[in-house]
């Protein structure tokens, strides 16, 4: 039971976490950050998708 709970909670996390992101990108880009920061979390938000497609 708790191995479950700690796996929801660790997942719960992950998942703001990719939401705080996803939003840092679209406020870089609202805001014309620069190009080099916006790669930057635009790879890791692919990467973050690519690692829960393979889960």
């Amino acid at each position: 039971m708790h191995v479950i709970d700690g796996a929801d909670r660790t997942t719960g996390l992950e998942q703001a976490s990719t939401d705080v992101l996803a939003a840092a990108y679209q406020e870089a880009l609202a805001l014309g950050l620069s190009r080099e920061f916006i790669l930057l979390l635009e790879k890791e938000l692919l990467r973050r998708a690519s690692e829960r497609r393979g889960s």
